[in-house]
């Protein structure tokens, strides 16, 4: 990618950032099929921020100009997209469309910054929790109190996590996963520059990514390397070079950074490993239920040679791939939390309600058929469902997990039925009329009368809330009694 000229006159910090930032666009902009080479200029016109916005909030943001011809509608589409940034609860400081229409490179970059420190970094899921969703290994202890050495999922808490800023928590998050290596990360520049502190947060979820970060040598460059190798097998996307983390250091970038190395830690199924372990004995032990097709994988520290355990088993109900294959209905069972903690029961029931798996019907909150209902006729792969709704008007056509909500409904069907077999099977279970019932489709179905109400309209209703009030301020006199009959 060539750079412009506005791009070499900046410093090697700066530099890092623009990249950094503009890699972080262009990977939300996937889904467009579109990028952007130049921040001072692709941002212009308005049509970039505005998929962007829409991209990260998940919604559409109505009529825009896709092929702006004067600067007025360029200087519109930049207005839609700041306003919905506003509405969504984000602080925008002396950022305005006609500074972004003139290509003020330090407002562009600061309102991206702005961006990633909403939609990215403050929407980690763990970074609100008292304890951070990290797991630890653990020894797996049977009824013969023989050391197993299938890891186990376990927490590390972090004091105080609610009270941090996100720059503090992602410090916090990343020395507590690292502590085992006796590293700790002060800052975002110089204590990631050999590469190594990354090279454990990789090893840590799969050793065979990197070496053991203890072997490595002072060589930044190839530490760095191997380090960003891992995290890309992980699925990390790449926003950072070598010579950006060894040379060219940059906060606010190495922040972007982690903001993706641990949402994908925290998403994974967990199982860490320390220094020293190369993670192949994992399924050694002998007294270990490892047929994890049929049970859940709480159930793999139970002996199985137990006979108290009154198992009820159902049709197997497919899961993501996180969770894997779960039995619909199990009685609770003792299960090792930690190796320093007693065992507790747990009523799985409690634990899982609703599950991927065919006739689940799921609620579309993002797209063309966004608020329908439909049916899952088929799991594609642990990502993507294949989805219709006979009579909402969803077409059988493939969907991302990501863009559905299950719902407590589910339909009789098997796996990828025919047309006619899927609508009888809708009829026959009321599908759409249980959901209407449902408060969710209720308070949704609201929301969108109220959104289409007209000024006209919210007056009519105020005086019929009015009404209402005066009536029942009227039936509550006649029903009290007045003082002098009490006297």
């Amino acid at each position: 990618m060539s750079e412009s000229e506005v791009f070499t006159k900046l410093p090697l910090w700066e530099q890092t950032q623009y990249k950094t930032f503009r890699n972080w666009v262009n990977i939300n902009l996937t889904q467009t099929k579109t990028t952007i080479s130049q921040l001072e200029s692709d941002f212009k016109n308005g049509t970039r921020l505005v998929q962007l916005i829409e991209i990260l909030q998940k919604k559409s943001l109505g009529k825009w100009n896709k092929e702006p011809k004067r600067q007025m509608q360029e200087l519109e589409n930049l207005n839609i997209a700041i306003t919905a940034i506003q509405k969504d609860n984000v602080k925008l400081v002396n950022i305005g469309s006609t500074d972004l229409n003139q290509g003020n490179l330090k407002i562009i970059l600061g309102l991206i910054w702005t961006l990633i420190q909403h939609y990215h970094i403050n929407q980690l899921d763990f970074l609100d929790d008292e304890s951070s969703q990290t797991n630890t290994p653990t020894k797996n202890n049977n009824q013969n109190d023989t050391p197993s050495l299938k890891k186990e999922a376990t927490t590390i808490k972090v004091r105080g996590l609610k009270k941090l800023n996100a720059k503090d928590k992602l410090l916090a998050i990343v020395n507590e996963i690292v502590k085992p290596w006796n590293y700790k990360a002060n800052n975002f520049t110089t204590d990631f520059e050999n590469g190594k502190i990354l090279a454990c947060l990789a090893h840590t979820r799969d050793p065979k990514l990197t070496r053991d970060p203890a072997t490595m040598g002072d060589n930044k460059q190839d530490n760095a390397r191997e380090a960003l190798e891992g995290l890309e097998k992980l699925g990390v996307p790449h926003v950072m070079d070598v010579l950006a983390i060894t040379e060219q250091h940059d906060e606010k970038s190495m922040m972007t950074l982690l903001g993706y190395v641990i949402k994908e830690l925290s998403t994974r199924p967990q199982v860490v490993f320390g220094p020293g372990e190369s993670g192949n004995n994992t399924n050694t032990n002998t007294n270990t239920n490892t047929n994890t097709n049929t049970q859940p994988v709480e159930n793999t520290s139970t002996n199985t040679n137990t006979s108290n355990n009154n198992v009820v088993e159902e049709e197997e109900e497919l899961v993501d791939d996180n969770v894997q294959v779960h039995s619909s209905k199990t009685e609770s069972s003792n299960t090792t939390v930690a190796s320093d903690l007693p065992k507790l029961k747990v009523d799985r029931k409690s634990l899982f309600n609703r599950f991927v798996e065919i006739g689940r019907v799921v609620l579309i909150n993002y797209g063309e058929y966004e608020g329908r209902i439909a049916a899952i006729l088929d799991v594609i792969d642990a990502n993507s469902v294949l989805v219709a709704g006979p009579t909402s008007g969803v077409p059988r056509h493939p969907i991302s997990i990501k863009r559905i909500q299950l719902t407590d409904i589910v339909v009789p069907l098997r796996r990828n039925p025919r047309p006619k077999t899927l609508e009888k099977a809708w009829n026959e279970s009321r599908a759409q009329e249980y959901w209407d019932r449902t408060s969710w489709a209720q308070k949704l179905a609201s929301k969108k009368r109220k959104s289409e109400m007209n000024d006209f309209d919210r007056f009519k209703a105020l005086v019929a809330h009015q009404k209402r009030a005066k009536l029942i301020r009227a039936q509550r006199k006649q029903l009290q009694p007045s003082k002098k009959s009490k006297k």
